[in-house]
């Protein structure tokens, strides 16, 4: 994954970490959508030069960022919908909430590979010797 599953730097939507939300209210003089899109799209286009396919995973959030669930999804509902918004004028980025699972679906329907079933441990985690 691009940023381990950390999320984009600018995008945190907990309050402690200072991140600015999308504001799509245009009466507001803090209307930053255009703005906040512009970000992301950008982040977007540097991941996207290091996948093999279309389907790249952007991890939004980490360790106990969750604990204000309804600030995130706010903000990720406004940053899905206002991304995909620019499709109508020619932009390649559809976001859509996902899981580990459909996306690794995804990228084997993509690249029409055969995959091999890998059965034991993907990566042992032992933080001391001798500690499995």
């Amino acid at each position: 994954m691009y940023n381990t599953y950390a999320l984009p730097s600018g995008f945190c939507f907990v309050i402690l970490c200072g991140d600015e939300p999308v504001i799509d209210d245009k009466k507001s003089f803090e209307y930053n959508v255009d703005r906040r899109v512009d970000e992301f799209v950008a982040y977007l286009d540097n991941v996207t030069q290091v996948y093999s396919t279309n389907n790249v995973i952007i991890t939004m959030g980490e360790d106990f960022n969750y604990q204000d669930a309804e600030a995130w999804f706010v903000n990720l509902d406004k940053l899905i919908y206002y991304v995909n918004q620019r499709q109508l004028s020619g932009s390649k980025y559809n976001l859509i909430y996902s899981t580990p699972s459909c996306y690794v679906n995804a990228v084997h329907n993509e690249t029409k590979n055969n995959w091999i079933l890998k059965q034991d441990d993907f990566f042992p985690y032992a933080s001391d010797p001798h500690a499995f």
